[in-house]
């Protein structure tokens, strides 16, 4: 029977009707790249809502929260008027904790608050616990009372000079605490917090490519992904074109597949080739989710990278609704793209001269220009917090929270097909 091609609406909608507030995750990861744990931030509003009024909705949210967490172990900011006014509605619970900072941690009123809730096995995350040079008794007695609670203490390296950082990590080591270095801004400083012996990192550096170095080259794996990625590329390629491409990669192609036809896209027949696919959805959508599958397959690169890039890409997707559908596809790709330099291990401009992408996608990724530039700026401003809602140049406002809620979503669902074994 033949596959009539879907709606140009044809986006996934589960019909359930989801209540966003400004919250991102952002990934905290071990010494070997893997996750340690989100840190769940309350990103500013300017509808007044602060942050102890949406934690508190947060937490009547109860898919929007695992939506968040991801069922990972997590941790929530708190500031000293829900600690001290609502403590009895933060239902933290084994999977997901409070972030507090130790000066209002050493309080007695929140203090006992914490130990109640580590008493209980909520992870504990403090903030700034340092030892510094000259302490009084008193106040290393808090300290130390301090690290025995946590599970989790997080430090600002460019905060604190070497000799306070060395004797903070020996104090917290010995209470067998997980120390997270927080706010690194590139890999020098992800580099000398591991060789100090922080145990978890996060800050801008994960999302930044590495050092230049002029004898850098591709891995195999990575390189046949840029082959792959050219090869797609090309645009007179059609549905037929695109599946004998595809079909020499039996993995890809059986990935592809299982995750269109999944629940997630309630498609009402199954689709049973990547030509009836592209048919479908079209050659461009199938296309953008070829690139997506083949970064998302990649083992030898953090698994936060590549779903921050499919975030990106689906983020980009969303908030250029107001272009033309063609620009709308090249947001897409200039999303997913955005972070080939980082996980690719090459600059940019190295990348992309392997790939022969749209020059309104090349001029945003490597100069910042172009008609483009303004969505990667507006997703870049919303995961570092500076802003919750865009105009766009039609004067339409974009809700900045649902676009990434969605995307956050469609990332999870894509890696998850990625990454599946097959037999």
């Amino acid at each position: 029977m033949p596959i009539s091609p879907a709606p140009p609406s044809s986006d996934h909608d589960s019909g359930i009707e989801v209540e966003v507030l400004p919250f991102v995750r952002v990934p905290i990861l071990d010494r070997t790249v893997q996750l340690a744990a989100y840190d769940i931030r309350h990103q500013a509003s300017d509808d007044g809502t602060d942050l102890a009024s949406a934690t508190l909705q947060l937490f009547g949210l109860v898919a929007l929260l695992d939506q968040l967490t991801g069922n990972q172990l997590s941790f929530l900011a708190v500031d000293e008027e829900l600690l001290r006014r609502h403590a009895e509605l933060l239902r933290f619970d084994g999977r997901l904790g409070p972030r507090v900072d130790a000066e209002l941690a050493a309080c007695d009123d929140a203090y006992a608050v914490l130990r109640s809730m580590a008493a209980r096995g909520v992870p504990v995350m403090i903030d700034n616990l340092v030892w510094p040079d000259e302490v009084s008794a008193t106040t290393a007695a808090r300290l130390d009372e301090l690290a025995q609670l946590a599970s989790h203490v997080s430090i600002d390296p460019r905060r604190h000079g070497d000799a306070t950082l060395q004797r903070s990590v020996a104090r917290l080591r010995a209470a067998e605490v997980t120390i997270v270095a927080s706010c690194l801004e590139d890999h020098a400083e992800h580099s000398a917090c591991m060789d100090l012996g922080f145990d978890a990192f996060e800050g801008p550096y994960l999302f930044k490519p590495p050092p230049k170095n002029p004898l850098d080259t591709l891995k195999p794996s990575r390189l046949n992904v840029l082959r792959l990625l050219a090869a797609v590329q090309d645009p007179d390629n059609g549905p037929v074109e695109l599946e004998k491409l595809i079909r020499n990669d039996a993995v890809l192609s059986y990935k592809l597949l299982g995750c269109v036809n999944s629940a997630y896209f309630g498609l009402p027949r199954e689709l049973k080739s990547l030509q009836q696919a592209a048919v479908y959805f079209g050659v461009t959508r199938i296309r953008n989710w070829v690139y997506a599958m083949a970064l998302g397959d990649l083992d030898d690169a953090s698994p936060e990278v590549l779903k921050q890039a499919l975030l990106r890409a689906r983020m980009g997707e969303l908030l250029s609704r107001h272009m033309r559908a063609d620009r709308r596809e090249m947001c897409f790709t200039m999303g997913l793209f955005s972070l080939l330099d980082t996980i690719m291990g090459v600059p940019m401009e190295r990348v992309l001269a392997d790939i022969p992408v749209a020059d309104e996608v090349r001029d945003a990724l490597v100069s910042g220009s172009g008609p483009l530039a303004s969505v990667l700026n507006q997703i870049r401003a919303w995961e570092s917090g500076h802003i919750v809602r865009a105009t766009s140049a039609d004067g339409l406002v974009v809700d900045l929270a649902e676009a990434y809620l969605d995307s956050l979503e469609w990332a999870e669902h894509v890696y998850s097909h990625a990454q599946r074994k097959v037999a």
